[in-house]
């Protein structure tokens, strides 16, 4: 169950990476290549405003995941130094936590 859950997470990391590094579909144009839309080019306006608004929600999705990572880090520190508390009082006592 583990490695189908990696698997996935692994797939999914790849595909958003893979969307992310893709070149822009602008330079294509530029570069001479023919639109494949109809007569009035509103397919591509289209699919270009579908694309930015799902790069959109990738990024704000990206920022979620970092800022929830950044707690997740400030906690696990705030953790670790509860538990170095605790744990010099034991060791202060002088038995190390036996009794």
């Amino acid at each position: 169950m583990r490695f189908l859950i990696g698997l996935a997470v692994g797939f999914a990391a790849g595909l958003v990476g893979a969307i992310m590094m893709a070149p822009n579909q602008s330079k294509a144009n530029e570069a001479g290549w023919s639109e494949v839309s109809g007569d009035s080019g509103a397919a591509t306006d289209g699919r270009h405003d579908s694309m930015t608004g799902f790069r959109k929600a990738v990024r704000t999705l990206q920022d979620h995941v970092n800022e929830a990572m950044t707690e997740a880090k400030q906690a696990s520190a705030e953790a670790e130094q509860e538990v170095r508390a605790r744990y010099e009082q034991i060791a202060k006592r002088g038995n190390g936590g036996k009794r």
